[in-house]
């Protein structure tokens, strides 16, 4: 499910109350960056806010998004201003010409498509496999004397079943595609390197590989520092010599 469809809103409470910047902010502008994260989680960009035509007042974007929210946030036009100039000045938002944007919400947002598009496509082949797992187990309990069939078996089906899932959650290690998973520092790490988007670029390409030829590694984090990093950039490259010989195509930029 992707972010913006969850009823609930992920709040970081730990990160929220350790904000050093948020700290140096007035309580008025808490109360509005709290509304305007609600706004962001429902917004078509997960995390980012679009500015609309008809806001587009003057050079001012602090004012006409100020104009914008007061149209659905229980605050004045003067108290949103003022808040979003202070949680800008202090970089707990950010504005982008006609984008007010949380970074770690956006961060979020990605990671939650790569996730969802993962799913898609791996989704099918993990229901037959979990099944399969479980009707495994319920065929060993059921190969046991009958009389502790009777007792015992849904119990230890469960708690078999839930040792096994326990053992794979402390590998650590999130699905980022079909054939692609990494802890979630090494994703961290894997986009600070090269930006979100070339962090997804980065595992289509190893996913696509691994399944096209049925390799595996022991580190796929390792292996996209290994090469897949060097491919990615090469075809960013060709996409941007292409890009510049014809005006007319967009160019991807991160």
């Amino acid at each position: 499910m992707a972010r913006r469809d969850q009823p609930y809103l992920p709040f970081f409470v730990k990160d929220y109350l350790s904000d050093e910047k948020l700290k140096e902010c007035r309580a008025e502008s808490h109360g509005v960056y709290i509304n305007v994260m609600c706004l962001m989680h429902t917004s078509h960009v997960y995390g980012t806010i679009l500015l609309k035509q008809k806001y587009k007042q003057n050079g001012k974007q602090i004012l006409n998004f100020a104009y914008q929210l007061a149209k659905q946030l229980p605050f004045s036009l003067e108290e949103i201003e003022r808040s979003l100039t202070e949680l800008v000045a202090e970089d707990v938002l950010q504005i982008d010409d006609e984008k007010l944007s949380q970074k770690r919400m956006v961060k979020d947002g990605m990671l939650s498509d790569i996730r969802a598009s993962a799913g898609s496509k791996g989704g099918k082949s993990k229901e037959k496999s979990g099944s399969f797992a479980k009707a495994k187990l319920q065929a060993k309990v059921q190969a046991k004397p009958q009389a502790k069939v009777q007792a015992n078996s849904e119990i230890e089906i469960e708690n078999e079943y839930a040792t096994n899932n326990e053992n794979v959650n402390r590998n650590n290690k999130v699905e980022y595609a079909e054939f692609v998973s990494m802890t979630e520092g090494e994703f961290d790490n894997l986009a600070n390197r090269v930006g979100l988007n070339g962090a997804k670029k980065c595992i289509e390409i190893l996913d696509n590989y691994k399944g096209a030829n049925g390799k595996k590694y022991k580190s796929d984090y390792r292996a996209i520092l290994n090469w897949v990093i060097g491919r990615y950039e090469e075809e960013k490259k060709a996409s941007a010599q292409s890009a510049s010989s014809n005006p007319y195509i967009d160019m991807e930029v991160d």
